[in-house]
């Protein structure tokens, strides 16, 4: 019954709890009747009973966040890239353009974030033109792809590009989800293959760079595009805060992600 399902939770006072109803079963009981000479007595009955499920759940305000966590692991295995997106300034979505998850570090550095193929950030990109920057990474053995424009649903088609300034030139003319594969073409399209197998492979890439991207996509069996010359306009930002006004002032809201991600 329900109390020996709240008992074998171990479920103390204070605690939350989630209770579930399993299934319905049927049980002999025995019920207390008088019999015909008025004397007490008992008949057994059949009746339909819930069979619980009590699951714990402990008060959220006591509990560490994910971050929280992290926070501390980073420190006890000197995870850098965690360590320095962690210090850096949310930039505002208005002045984030071209990208959706990035940050600004000390130095007034542009970090993007470079998440595996389930959204998990897995290293941090200082960003260096077009091209891309020096990588700092979690996960030494991850995939690593930083993601533009982003759907909460799973994502139907997706476009893949082999530097930052090729995925936002995607972005902006095809206006689907769009992902620079910081680890190159073919490990970028072999893990969103793993990830969304229904989703439709698009590689967009310059022409100077089509060769090679061509093999990768028609093995993965994906489309291939070649992307007009930007004019260098492709990686236009909001020009860094002078170092005398840094630092100052309110700090920037954090820049909500399409979807949730996971720290």
């Amino acid at each position: 019954g329900l109390p020996e399902a709240v008992r074998e939770a171990g479920v103390a006072p204070g605690d939350g709890v989630v209770l579930r109803i399993l299934r319905r079963e049927t049980v002999e009981v025995d019920e207390a009747c008088v019999d015909a000479r008025g004397r007490p007595a008992t008949r057994k009955k059949r009746v339909e009973r819930n069979v619980w499920r009590a699951e714990r759940r402990p008060d959220p305000a006591r509990t560490p966040s994910l971050e929280a966590l992290r926070d501390e692991l980073a420190q006890a295995v000197g995870d850098r890239a965690w360590t320095a997106w962690r210090a850096a300034e949310p930039i505002p979505r208005d002045a984030a353009a071209p990208f959706d998850d990035a940050r600004r570090d000390a130095d007034g550095r542009i970090l993007l974030a470079l998440r595996d193929a389930s959204r998990r950030l897995g290293g941090v990109c200082a960003l260096d033109g077009g091209d891309g920057g020096a990588i700092l990474r979690s996960d030494p053995a991850g995939t690593l792809l930083h993601m533009i424009g982003w759907p909460k649903r799973p994502p139907r088609a997706i476009v893949v590009a082999d530097t930052p300034a090729a995925a936002v030139l995607a972005r902006r003319r095809t206006k689907l989800p769009a992902v620079w594969a910081a680890d190159g073409i073919a490990p970028a399209l072999a893990a969103l293959g793993r990830r969304w197998p229904d989703a439709a492979l698009t590689v967009a890439v310059a022409a100077e760079r089509a060769y090679a991207a061509r093999n990768a996509a028609r093995a993965a069996g994906a489309e291939i595009t070649i992307l007009p010359p930007d004019g260098g306009q492709a990686l236009e930002t909001t020009p860094d805060p002078s170092p005398e006004r840094r630092g100052r002032g309110p700090k920037p809201s954090p820049t909500p992600d399409r979807e949730g991600t996971t720290p």
